[in-house]
This record gives C-alpha cells, sequence and structure tokens, in this order.
C-alpha cells in the first residue's frame, strides 16, 4: 500500500512485483497501483495485482456472492489501468486470517522489502513492524505436516527401489509435493548420494550417480502451499544397513541438533555456538563450514533472525520468528549429514513446524546420553 516501497523492489532488482491491495479502499489500490505499473513498466518489471476479501465466518457462507463482488472489481481495473496490466485474475479463495506477515493495524511489509528500503537509504516509516505468527493456524501447520508427507514419501520410494539415479529421485521427489497439494517447489531440491552430499549447497542432481545398497543420501527441499509460507527440511537416509561411520556421524549431528532446538538461548549467535560445540573436532576429517540456520518465512531465506557466529546473529530472537536449525558435519571423500527443521519461537523456547522422525538404523544409542534419548521421543523414530 506504499508506493515507494513498491518502487524500493523494482529497484533493487526484483523481477516481479504483487500488490495485495486487501487492506485499503478501491480508490487508494487503483491509484497506487497505477503509479506502479507506469514506474515497472518502464522498467520492463511485470505487475500482479490480488483482489480478495479476508473470510470472517459469515463470508465464508458466501463465497458465490464474495466471487462475483471480485469480478466486479476485476472489470474496475481493467477499465481504470488499460492497457498497462496484461490481465487480472479473480480468486475466491478466502482465509481466516493472515499466515505470516509484517504488520502494523493499517501496512503490511515483508522483511525483504524492509531490507531494500535499508539498502536503498530511503527513510523509513516511522512505525515499528512486529512478525504475526499464529504457530496453530491450521493453513500453517499443514504446509508442514504436508512437506513431511512428501518427504516419507520419497523416503518410501528410496527403500522399494534400487539403481536409482539423483535426477531421478528428484524427479520422483517433486510429484511427491504435487501430490500433498504443493503449488510449487520453494527452492531447487538438493538430492545428493555420497560424496555430494558434503557439499552443503550441490544442487545437480546427477542422472549418472545412483543410488545403491550401503549408500547415503542426503535430501534437501520443500515447497510453496495454500497459505503461501515457504517450508524446508533436511533428511538423511541410507541404502540397505549402514556402517559405523555413517551412524556416528549422523549420530553426532542428532545430538548437536537436540542440544540447540531444547536450548532457550535468546539469539542464533549461542544457538549456533552450541552446536559447534558438539560437532567441531569430534570426528576426524569432518566438519561443518556454515551457520546453523537462517529464518523462513514467505521466503525460504530471511533475516531475523540469524544462526552464524556472526555479529547480526547477536539480535535476540522474538516470540513468532521462524527459523531453521541445521546441523551438519561433511568431509569431501565420505559424504555429509545434514537434519534440518523448520522451528518457531514462542514463549522463549523453540517449537519444530517438522515432525518427519529420523531414521532408527542411522541412531548410535550408546551415544546418546539419557537427557537427549528423553529429548529424542519429542520425533517419530523410523
Amino acid at each position: 500500500a506504499d508506493f515507494e516501497i513498491c518502487k524500493a523492489c523494482i529497484d533493487g532488482g526484483f523481477s516481479s512485483v504483487m500488490i495485495d491491495g486487501s487492506r485499503f479502499s478501491f480508490e487508494e489500490n487503483v491509484e497506487v497501483t497505477k503509479k506502479v505499473v507506469e514506474y515497472a513498466h518502464e522498467r520492463g518489471v511485470s505487475v500482479e495485482a490480488e483482489l480478495g476479501k479476508l473470510a470472517g465466518e459469515e463470508e465464508k457462507k458466501q463465497q458465490e456472492t464474495v466471487a462475483s463482488e471480485n469480478k466486479d472489481l476485476v472489470e474496475r481495473f481493467k477499465k481504470t489501468l488499460g492497457d498497462k496490466v496484461k490481465d487480472v485474475v479473480v480468486s475466491t479463495r478466502l482465509v481466516d486470517s493472515p499466515s505470516c506477515v509484517i504488520s502494523d493495524a493499517s501496512r503490511m511489509m515483508t522483511m525483504q522489502m524492509r531490507r531494500l528500503l535499508e539498502a536503498s537509504g530511503q527513510k523509513l516509516p516511522d512505525e515499528k513492524y512486529t512478525l504475526e505468527l499464529n504457530p496453530t493456524h491450521k493453513l500453517v501447520q499443514k504446509a508442514f505436516a504436508q512437506t513431511d508427507k512428501a518427504m516419507m514419501g520419497i523416503r518410501d520410494y528410496i527403500e522399494k527401489h534400487n539403481n536409482i539415479s539423483e535426477y531421478t529421485i528428484a524427479a520422483r521427489l517433486k510429484e511427491e509435493f504435487a501430490l500433498t497439494g504443493a503449488m510449487s517447489l520453494s527452492f531447487k531440491s538438493i538430492v545428493a548420494i555420497n560424496e555430494n552430499s558434503a557439499l552443503p549447497h550441490y544442487s545437480r542432481n546427477s542422472k549418472r550417480i545412483k543410488l545403491n545398497d550401503g549408500d547415503l543420501i542426503l535430501i534437501d527441499c520443500g515447497a510453496y502451499y495454500e497459505n503461501g509460507l515457504a517450508t524446508d527440511i533436511t533428511r538423511v537416509f541410507v541404502k540397505g544397513e549402514p556402517n559405523e561411520l555413517q551412524k556416528t556421524v549422523y549420530t553426532t549431528v542428532l545430538k548437536a541438533f537436540l542440544n540447540a532446538y531444547k536450548n532457550d538461548a535468546k539469539t542464533g549467535y549461542e544457538l549456533d555456538s552450541i552446536a559447534h560445540s558438539f560437532l567441531d573436532d569430534k570426528i576426524e576429517g569432518f566438519s561443518m563450514g556454515h551457520g546453523l540456520g537462517h529464518g523462513i518465512g514467505i521466503n525460504v531465506h530471511e533475516a531475523p533472525p540469524s544462526l552464524n557466529g556472526s555479529d547480526i546473529a547477536k539480535q535476540d530472537f522474538q516470540d513468532g520468528m521462524c527459523y531453521t536449525i541445521e546441523p551438519g558435519l561433511y568431509n569431501p571423500q565420505y559424504f555429509g549429514v545434514r537434519l534440518e527443521n523448520s522451528c518457531y519461537r514462542k514463549d522463549g523456547k523453540n517449537y519444530s513446524f517438522a515432525k518427519m522422525g529420523y531414521e532408527g538404523k542411522l541412531i548410535n544409542y550408546d551415544l546418546l546420553t539419557e537427557q537427549e534419548k528423553e529429548w529424542l521421543k519429542d520425533f517419530e523414530i523410523l
């Protein structure tokens, strides 16, 4: 609802801009949209405008009426904006409330827009923006539950098939997400076998490299569902029976996750340090060269918060913040293990969106303390 914010996004290099006009009047909507469309078209940027109503209990019973009203608005938009707009699409989907927004009482701004304003040197509005997230909201929980289902689906596929390539597994994973109702992937899935799993940002998904008995595979994936939030999860599986090194590395990473996840540290900097204390110099040749996690929301990578060893990660967590906890250990001569859960902050504690369990055959329980075994009961053992 602010031309300067939209202008900053266009100038910041976004290839498209979407205007959500649900929080202000039609006249204001048209005025701002027209300015943004003209500015964007001069710079070759496409623009979308979403028209809809926030649904209350009574409105849910009147979906056909709402759809009809929206169609009228579409015609008014087309008439007002003319050939500047390629098309206007009506959505009749009604929602209970926004799932994850940056807002005050009257304006909405994503974190990425805020960062663009700061980077462009423009003066920020005086209002204080806070993250509003209801972790029990059915649409948010459903997105992560569906992501768990997709991951379980690909695990079952791997168990039942032999000599399948990274490429084939990635293609099947995309199908699994589609079956759970995903609108798109939130990033290109990482499907990495053996040595490839030691590359944290590997994304080739080779047609040549295939999974056979004794091989370890790392899968990092996520999707967008109806509510517009990105999901993100990483799990590691083994085909057949694991060797002792695979079990030791997996269990060590699991220990790091549990101890970070169950700690009430106030900053991502502290959590990163805790995880490293369980990983650094523990297994010869294996190390973690990345931060413990990142913020997650409308974009799969957002800030705040940050979970790493930098000064920016010393910012305190706030209730409602969403982020990943993803410790890992990697050795390019062997393999890598990363275990990632998307989490949220509530009452000063970490809670996991992901419910997907851990591989029982990869866990060496002799390496876990009694407390860690107790913590592990929060998750299913597969």
